[in-house]
């Protein structure tokens, strides 16, 4: 069972993920007809084979997760460690992969890397998500053009 924490960053980084790909998207292509072609490859290969996806659009989505991950307040991060690793050992774990000395440690730092790992390990779920707000959002664009021509 994932915590309230686990799912709200979920949606957060969903949410901006998808907006930022749509943002490049329509920034790289100026015709209608390539940012709707863009999209919906996009949308296959993140439905199908993430692992697919061309590299600048993955490094959005990876980015994004990060951001997602940030804890602000030594509360909030405090709070998220006692629920989901109590004992510290999975986020100490991480912070030794990830070459951190234990004098430059804080609960915001745990919190973070515990958060970004559980998100990473769920990329596939996650960029499904993402499939599926960007199809939601190419629908809408499409009916929007379609209301314009009419």
């Amino acid at each position: 069972m994932y915590s309230q924490v686990y799912l709200d960053r979920w949606k957060k980084a969903v949410s901006s993920a998808s907006y930022e790909l749509i943002k490049y998207i329509e920034l790289k292509y100026q015709l209608e007809e390539q940012i709707k072609e863009e999209l919906e490859r996009v949308i296959v290969i993140l439905s199908d084979n993430y692992s697919d996806l061309d590299e600048e659009y993955m490094r959005i989505i990876k980015d994004k997760i990060i951001g997602a991950c940030e804890f602000v307040s030594y509360s909030d991060a405090i709070d998220f460690l006692s629920k989901e690793d109590s004992s510290l050992g999975t986020s100490l774990l991480l912070a030794k992969e990830f070459g951190y000395y234990i004098e430059d440690l804080d609960s915001c730092i745990l919190a973070h890397l515990l958060l970004e790992d559980a998100l990473m390990y769920d990329l596939e779920d996650l960029c499904s998500e993402v499939a599926l707000e960007l199809n939601k959002y190419l629908e809408e664009r499409l009916m929007k053009n379609c209301n314009v021509e009419t």
